[in-house]
């Protein structure tokens, strides 16, 4: 932005070599002439049987440069014009004139700009008993106005519209003093529209854009030698008094005088209490004042004295009026110039001058030059917009009395020296200077008041009744046996990975003994072995407790080797035991059955936990859930759809077809089974296999019109259109017998289609429907969901932004920007984000697309909307805004991703309590979230709670808490729980978080952290092990990581005492400091 300031008051007369107006440059913003359209609709609310007519003249140029020329010749910057004469051809009626007129606009300057914001433009309306007139401010030509939700769903109202305009029905005034005693329609209004084709000042500069004014009113407490008498003031004065001062420009300072000051004598005492009179039966008559009039008993203290002087005093006592006002356009740097003057003390000065009327020399001259210093920083306050000041007049420099000789030489006005004062005359009257400074807009814009206050968790939990059944706790040989059955199975896991495949018949004796040295040396290295026997030790402590009643073991003593054989034959025995009950349990009668109730309920949670890990695009656990279901009740065919038309989604044709086959097994008859199916073969070409389903889903079920619909598409994707032709007819049988609307046949079709992916079969319906009903939005809609669903983002994003595409046709449609949102949130890989691999691209533009889609009229509402969005605020730090939407989300659709979200948003805004309630809630809604169970121990160990934290942690590691989370947040749950367990000196569980962590990434920062956990626990191998994987692996580290590490690895070989590694590793921390200097 640029920017100076000129003189556009018309009331100032500034040099014209030192202020000219700034254009812009055309090349840099817009084009060379903009256009402004005036467009006068029509008038309504007009007398009967009259007639009107509608003309207009403005110049957007000084008026000497259209002087002369008429309003029809084609001046740049003249803007006239009239519409054709009105007759009302019917009583009462609009007066319509659809007048249109374009005009060029001269290149942007001040000028241009002031004459916009401040002057309006009239437009004389003719042919009433009095001259009437419409007044239109043109303000917003300059500024636009930001769009509001009540806006129409035109073009010109978004927020990227390149123009601006004003437009409204504008009241009739009248015009001028004629017509008083005639009728006046006081209810006539004018529709009339004025529009740019383009801003004046490019947005970002539009907050430097401000008007400036100075008004210098007059001048106080006079020095008592002025007079003036009430028989010489004004004209009759011997003296002229001026003010000069200067403003800031965009490259030089701008000069401004104002002059002459009008002398006015003081009020005489009778005059002053007339006046007196007069206004207390105003107040009394007119009730309150004025807003604005100051009061007159008010008082005010004149800027850098003490003094404080009465208002009433300033309209009767003897004074200098100059009335004078500046004013002007800022903008650019000028008005960083402004805002440099303003902070400044004394940058702001007003010069005083008195001189002889006459012009001749003033032999006081010096003795009556003061200088005004202005104290206006308050209009740097946010939101100030006006200051009045009294600002007190102190000699000038050059200030000096003059000499008998000066005397002699420049007699003074009537011959007679001045009786002389010491001191200046303007201090000894307190003479001060009364002005006021005001902006359009603040210079510094109002911070914006702080957000609402969300909802507290609490009051989001649903109320549930008590729980009834409180189940005892469990014994610590129970509690022991459990924890050896888990690592018997996780063995059993382990060796099973690292030897599947592998001939087992023949295998020899030394073949499984190489095996067992594998595996021992696999769990040693990985840590598991160490996780093994923590998780151990806690089950052992408590048994000693309540078995044996000690409070620890004594290995040195007589009685506590006695002690601990005998401790180490007891769990000996419980192994055993659980060991025959893991490898060779016990026949056990057939488990008793779920009850109905009880079987729904859990199949409907197994279904819910299903759709929200799909809807997270965690396939697998998806799929755990829904085979969750079938082990509950193998011989129902709906939990078998369920699991086919997952596997289709998911991209897992072979898998679909087994389920599908198997629910068709179990019922035959099954309609949406069968439609699937044939869905799924044509998705794998085999449409001739395809038909048999779709023929047997409408022989099974005839009246099954979404049946029809699948039959007659597949005809239509074979070209049989004799058949396709019969089905068609079949689906409008039986809407006309259901008595329905008429609705797209192919729609219905695509819709089912599109659930199960099937880009072929949507692509065909949407082809056909064009065809045979025209181009749909909702079709598109369709057919862009379905191009997400399998990837297919450029197709996605042509049918939502293209030059034919549905923001092109409907800017506010909120459903197309959700999926713009989806488009760019997977093109940017944001739902691969992690810790360790953050995302590259940018997010402004995807969270723009969310919320643009949720401040709609008509807001699209979608749960992954939401958690999307909140992933995106949680990843960028906007902590408020993540916890506004994640409570929208569980109001929506509670889950245990959305009060997850919610308690990761409390718990980074520091409410722990609320952050504790969210998850709890999670907890409940899915209690094998290992992320839930994550934070929870997070939460516990900031509260202070290490017994709570350990047994969430452990929970969370056995349900395989890994750094592949939801709503990555910087570093992940793993990575806290370890940071705080190790502050707190809990290094065995901080220990076992770190490995977990390292089992799926490898960042130096983890390794780092557990060789500082193996330094707690004095393991100095294990320490130096983990810093010789930052320094001898390739690792994603920083310069100041490699350093630590090496730094670490001197300082453990020296307590290891082992000087040649101190000697390799001291030479290599001198290699990188030498190259970090």
């Amino acid at each position: 932005g640029q920017g100076s300031i000129s003189d556009m008051s018309g009331e100032v007369e500034a040099p014209e070599a030192e202020v000219a107006p700034n254009e812009t440059n055309a090349e840099e913003f817009g084009s060379p002439h903009r256009k402004l359209k005036v467009h006068i609709s029509s008038c309504r609310g007009v007398p009967e049987d009259s007639t009107s007519k509608v003309s207009f003249r403005y110049t957007l140029v000084k008026d000497e440069l259209a002087e002369g020329e008429s309003e029809e010749s084609e001046v740049l910057g003249l803007i006239a014009g009239s519409t054709p004469e009105f007759e009302s051809p019917q009583p009462g009626s609009e007066h319509k004139y659809d007048y249109q007129a374009e005009f060029k606009v001269p290149p942007v300057s001040d000028f241009l700009l002031f004459k916009l914001i401040t002057e309006p433009m009239e437009f004389s309306v003719e042919g009433f008993a009095a001259p009437a007139k419409v007044v239109v401010p043109l303000k917003h030509l300059v500024w636009k106005q930001d769009p509001s939700p009540d806006d129409p769903d035109e073009e010109e109202f978004l927020p990227g519209h390149p123009g601006s305009f004003v437009q409204g029905w504008f009241p009739l005034v009248r015009e001028g003093e004629g017509g008083e005693g005639e009728s006046f329609p006081e209810e006539a209004t004018v529709f009339i529209k004025i529009s740019l084709s383009e801003m004046l000042v490019p947005p970002d500069d539009l907050p430097s854009l401000n008007l400036l004014s100075v008004r210098l009113h007059s001048l106080h407490q006079l020095p008592p030698l002025w007079g003036p008498s009430e028989d010489k003031q004004e004209d009759g004065h011997d003296y002229t008094y001026s003010l000069h001062y200067s403003l800031p420009g965009e490259d030089q300072i701008v000069e401004l005088k104002a002059e002459p000051g009008r002398a006015i004598a003081k009020i005489s005492t009778e005059s002053a209490e007339a006046e007196n009179t007069e206004e207390g039966q105003e107040k009394k008559e007119g009730g309150e004042k004025a807003e604005g009039d100051e009061d007159k008993d008010e008082t005010f203290e004149i800027q850098r004295t003490e003094s404080k002087v009465f208002g009433r005093n300033e309209k009767r006592d003897a004074r200098i009026v100059f009335d004078h006002e500046y004013r002007g356009v800022i903008r650019g740097s000028t008005t960083s110039n402004l805002k440099k003057m303003l902070s400044s003390r004394n940058a702001l000065s007003i010069d005083l001058r008195r001189q002889l009327r006459s012009g001749e020399d003033y032999v006081y001259a010096k003795k009556y030059h003061g200088i005004v210093y202005v104290d206006c920083d308050r209009l740097l306050v946010p939101g100030e917009t006006k200051v009045v000041c009294r600002c007190a007049v102190q000699p000038a420099d050059d200030y000096a009395r003059p000499t008998p000789e000066e005397l002699e030489a420049c007699p003074p006005p009537g011959g007679e020296p001045e009786e002389d004062e010491d001191a200046n005359p303007y201090l000894l009257a307190e003479t001060y200077l009364l002005l006021e400074i005001e902006l359009l807009h603040p210079l510094s814009q109002k911070p914006k008041p702080p957000p609402p206050v969300l909802p507290k968790v609490g009051d989001l939990l649903p109320t549930r009744p008590p729980v009834d059944v409180i189940e005892n706790p469990m014994s610590a040989a129970d509690q022991f046996g459990d924890d050896v059955k888990e690592i018997i199975n996780q063995l059993a896991d382990e060796y099973h990975e690292m030897f599947l495949g592998e001939n087992s018949s023949n295998i020899s004796a030394e073949g499984m003994e190489a095996r067992r040295q594998q595996a021992i040396f696999h769990l040693n290295s990985s840590g598991k072995y160490y996780d093994y026997k923590e998780r151990l030790k806690k089950s052992i402590v408590r048994l000693i407790h309540e078995k044996f009643h000690k409070s620890g073991l004594d290995g040195t003593s007589e009685e506590g080797k006695k002690f601990i054989s005998q401790l180490y034959v007891y769990l000996q025995e419980l192994m055993n035991a659980n060991l025959n009950k893991v490898f060779a349990p016990p026949k056990r009668m057939s488990p008793v059955e779920r009850s109905d109730e009880s079987k729904k309920k859990y199949l409907r949670e197994q279904l819910r936990l299903a759709i929200e890990a799909e809807m997270n695009q965690d396939f697998h656990l998806a799929a755990s859930h829904l085979n969750q279901r079938i082990i509950t009740d193998a011989s129902d065919a709906v939990l078998w759809f369920d699991y086919g038309t997952f596997c289709i989604r998911a991209g897992m044709p072979e898998k679909a077809e087994e389920c599908l086959r198997e629910a068709l097994m179990l019922d035959p008859r099954h309609v949406q089974t069968l439609m699937s199916y044939g869905v799924l073969l044509c998705n794998v070409n085999r449409y001739a296999d395809a038909e048999t389903y779709f023929k047997a889903a409408t022989d099974y079920s005839p009246d099954n019109v979404l049946s029809w619909c699948m039959l007659m598409l597949f005809y239509d994707m074979e070209s049989r259109d004799l058949e396709r032709r019969t089905a068609l007819k079949k689906v409008m049988t039986l809407d006309k017998a259901a008595g329905t609307g008429r609705k797209s046949a192919y729609l219905r079709a695509g819709v089912f289609a599109s659930e199960l992916h099937a880009v072929q079969l949507v692509e065909r319906a949407a082809a056909q429907d064009l065809v045979k009903n025209g181009p749909s939005q909702e079709f598109d809609i369709l057919l862009a969901k379905t191009y997400l669903a399998v990837r297919q983002l450029e197709r996605a994003k042509e049918i939502l932004l293209g030059p034919d595409g549905i923001l092109s046709k409907d800017k506010r449609n909120a459903v197309a920007m959700t999926l713009v949102g989806h488009a760019l949130f997977l093109e940017g890989r944001w739902d691969s984000l992690s810790c360790d691999m953050p995302a590259t691209s940018p997010v402004k533009e995807v969270i723009s697309f969310y919320e643009k889609a949720l401040n709609q009229r008509s807001p699209n509402l979608e749960p992954l909307q939401y958690l999307r969005l909140c992933r995106l605020y949680l990843w960028t730090g906007k902590y408020y805004e993540a916890k506004e939407v994640a409570i929208k989300a569980c109001k929506l659709l509670p889950s245990s991703s959305s009060w997850l979200a919610l308690g990761l948003a409390c718990y980074k805004q520091k409410e722990l309590g609320q952050a504790e309630e969210a998850l709890c809630e999670a907890n409940i809604l899915d209690p094998s979230n290992p992320q839930v169970w994550g934070m929870l121990s997070v939460i516990a160990m900031e509260a202070g709670k290490p017994d709570e934290s350990e047994l969430a942690q452990q929970q969370a590691l056995k349900l395989g808490l890994s750094t592949s989370e939801t709503f990555p947040v910087g570093s992940s749950i793993l990575e806290q729980m370890a940071r705080l367990q190790v502050k707190a000196g809990i290094f065995s569980l901080a220990s076992a978080a770190l490995r977990r962590a390292l089992e799926t990434s490898n960042r130096a920062a983890l390794h780092l952290l557990l060789a500082q956990t193996c330094l707690g626990e004095n393991d100095l191998p294990a320490a130096a092990e983990a810093c010789r994987q930052v320094v001898e692996h390739d690792l994603e580290q920083t310069d100041a990581e490699r350093k630590d590490a090496v730094t670490q690895l001197v300082a453990i070989y020296k307590r290891l005492k082992q000087p040649g590694l101190v000697d390799k590793y001291a030479h290599m921390l001198k290699k990188i400091d030498a190259a970090m200097a």
